[in-house]
């Protein structure tokens, strides 16, 4: 194996995996190549190894990857990772446990929907992930459905952050990075498209990464301006449907029932068997205050009534508890004296006894009931301004669960029989799908989408919906699954104004960067390009480290946006850090990034700066020449001390290496306090960008 090559391992060539290997293979460059062996079960058409040809080192090997003897003839020994993307998840798992074995170093990346399996086996064989290829584009599919113009929410856990897009509507001469109401705290611009410069060089260059716009252009009429915003949970209002069952107890019996079941290894069992249902907890809850009850009445007869045996004082409390309050107490020997407070005592255990058989009949009655008229029940089917998916497998109940959270209201339609899920709480209906259009309300509906397993039934629904709605004057909002990229681009010319979408393609986007080693938090749609959540750990050495922030910003074609700094005993998050930030060792920085920058990061392939010339006059105030000092050399990089000397020696001249971004940024901070003059002075012979045939892959 060449030393300047990785070598990679797909098992499963099913759409997943070749799409995986498709994503895998843009990673390559002229320095580095990336060698793909795959390993299909069944033989696979000539058609289908002609198209894969060009894109593998070698013939498909036809085996199972489950065997250490495919594996050993894939070069296991020498891959840096092996994707396991079969339909089979114990096939996967097997396949993982071997291919540990045979190479302790190798990467796992697995296709797998059971977390709690993916955990465990991630501490016992290490360098493990696995991705579940259902939710990962689950949140295209809902934000492309919502129609709020929110292309990814990634989720923490006190705010979120969103990346939307958002159109000016007005005439204004203001810069782009000037706009209202742009320019305030927890907000960023991130991309500018403009439709009158579309399809000219300037705004082609301009658009293929994050951050590769010109601030200073002067924005127009129907301009689109994409911005990710950080927003805190307190201020979001959702309405998500919760069970029935899921309704809380008071906090204080169920938190003391849970302690003494978890403070004891042997009661553990116990208690996942009482927490499965609400009536099982009901029931044990009432064990326990009946037992301390009866406790309480023997201790007290024994105690206060004279000549009572422990036999009778044992029986006596079982017969308070059951109500019989006044056959005991009119059972005593009436020469025994009897203290009242036992009777308010006696009389307020048989009144709990009671109330809580009450309680327990009443919880009886309600399921009788609710299983009796469960029909009656369900939801009613939304009429104005609602979501319809059709197909309610398992990326469709993601997708529902996903809308249900955003407060959005949902209609699902099924083509077998289908229970109304109670965690969703969303009306189901069941027939022919395009039959039931006319009962949908399509003309008052925000969208529609159509996410069966067959992609002729997706082209039928969503023409024939186009065609309802259009008949009442409603331009409904169209989401269809595809299952290949060229049916996808054959539909969209016959629906224009549909959203497409590949699930696979949007899973392989981070199955492909699981790979290289990053940590995938997430997948979404910008424009036509698909976008990765990944998350760095900034290690001693690498390439990182050191660097600022405008340099991974501007220089691979990224968002930062979040930096989570360890300090003393905790560790610090900030959300949308400044771009004069700089990376240490230990530092955990997530960011957005195109196929095009997660491979210039891994590569490090990093875009040159230009060259400025700055020229600063003495200012008006000689007090602003300390701060100004400190402005040039945060905004720029630079050592501290060269900025304190131009300083000191002005009017002075320093050369700088910056991108577009932090030289309008420097000359803001500098305009108001120093007259300065800025001359670009790179060499023309110097290639100042990254190009590459991914480009146009790469973000708006």
């Amino acid at each position: 194996m060449n030393s300047s090559s990785d070598h990679f391992i797909v098992c499963g060539l099913g759409r997943l995996g070749c799409y995986c290997v498709h994503d895998l293979k843009r990673y390559e460059t002229d320095e580095l190549q990336v060698e793909i062996t795959a390993i299909e079960r069944q033989p696979m058409s000539p058609r289908q190894q002609k198209e894969l040809r060009s894109f593998l080192h070698g013939a498909i090997l036809t085996a199972d990857c489950t065997g250490e003897g495919a594996l050993d003839d894939a070069g296991i020994q020498t891959a840096r990772a092996i994707l396991l993307v079969t339909n089979d998840e114990s096939a996967n798992v097997q396949a993982a446990i071997a291919a540990r074995r045979l190479n302790p170093n190798v990467r796992l990346v697995v296709r797998c929907t059971k977390p709690n399996l993916t955990d465990l086996l991630a501490k016992q064989l290490g360098n493990f992930v696995a991705l579940n290829p259902t939710d990962l584009p689950a949140q295209a599919f809902a934000l492309a459905a919502w129609q709020r113009s929110v292309h990814g929410i990634v989720e923490f856990e006190d705010c979120e952050i969103r990346i939307s897009t958002q159109t000016v509507r007005e005439h204004t001469h203001s810069r782009v990075c000037e706009l209202e109401p742009f320019p305030r705290d927890g907000l960023r611009i991130i991309g500018w498209q403009s439709p009158q410069r579309i399809g000219s060089d300037d705004a082609t260059k301009a658009h293929r990464s994050f951050f590769q716009w010109e601030s200073d252009r002067r924005a127009g009429v129907g301009d689109s301006v994409t911005t990710v915003e950080v927003i805190e949970k307190s201020t979001l209002v959702r309405r998500v449907s919760k069970p029935r069952d899921a309704r809380t107890w008071p906090s204080s019996a169920k938190s003391i029932f849970q302690t003494m079941c978890t403070s004891h290894r042997q009661f553990r069992p116990l208690m996942l068997w009482v927490n499965a249902k609400r009536s099982r907890l009901f029931v044990a809850i009432g064990m326990l205050l009946a037992i301390l009850l009866w406790l309480i009445a023997v201790l007290m007869f024994k105690s206060q009534i004279a000549g009572i045996t422990w036999a009778h004082s044992m029986t006596s409390a079982v017969l308070l508890l059951i109500g019989g309050y006044g056959d005991l107490f009119g059972g005593f020997d009436r020469s025994v004296l009897v203290p009242i407070w036992v009777h308010l005592v006696a009389l307020t255990i048989t009144a709990v006894s009671f109330l809580y058989v009450l309680s327990a009949l009443g919880v009886l009655a309600e399921n009788l009931l609710n299983a009796r008229f469960s029909m009656l029940r369900r939801p009613k089917l939304p009429t104005d301004d609602h979501v319809i998916l059709i197909g309610m497998k398992r990326l469709g109940k993601r997708v529902a669960f996903l809308l249900k959270t955003y407060g959005q209201e949902v209609v699902a339609v099924v083509d077998e029989d289908h229970q109304s899920d109670d965690q969703l709480g969303i009306p189901v209906l069941n027939g022919n799908p395009v039959d039931l259009l006319s009962r949908l309300h399509l003309h008052t509906a925000r969208s529609l989408v159509v996410l069966t397993d067959d992609e002729l039934v997706n082209m039928e629904i969503a023409l024939a919906a186009k065609s309802h709605a259009a008949e009442r004057g409603n331009l409904l909002g169209l989401v269809v699954r595809a299952y290949d990229d060229s049916f996808g681009r054959n539909l969209l010319d016959l629906l224009p104004q549909a959203k497409i979408l590949v699930a696979h393609e949007l899973s392989a986007a981070a199955f492909a960067a699981a790979a290289f080693g990053e940590n995938v938090l997430g997948v979404f749609r910008l424009r036509e390009n698909t976008i990765v959540v990944a998350e760095y750990q900034v290690a001693t050495g690498d390439h990182l480290e050191g660097r600022m922030l405008a340099e991974i910003a501007y220089g691979y074609g990224t968002v930062p946006i979040v930096l989570t700094r360890a300090e003393g005993a905790g560790a610090k998050r900030q959300y949308l850090p400044p771009d004069d930030v700089q990376l240490r060792a230990g530092d955990t920085l997530v960011l957005l990034a195109s196929t095009n920058g997660l491979r210039r990061i891994e590569r490090g392939m990093i875009e040159r700066q230009s060259r400025y010339k700055i020229t600063v006059q003495q200012p008006l105030i000689a007090d602003i020449l300390f701060s100004a000092g400190s402005d040039i050399a945060r905004v720029s990089g630079c050592s501290l001390e060269s900025a304190r000397t131009l300083m000191e020696n002005l009017p002075g001249v320093i050369e700088l290496p910056l991108y577009h971004q932090q030289l309008r940024r420097l000359q803001s901070v500098l305009s108001w306090q120093l007259p300065i003059a800025i001359e670009d002075v790179t060499p023309k012979s110097v290639t100042l960008s990254y190009q590459s045939e991914e480009a146009d892959q790469t973000i708006s």
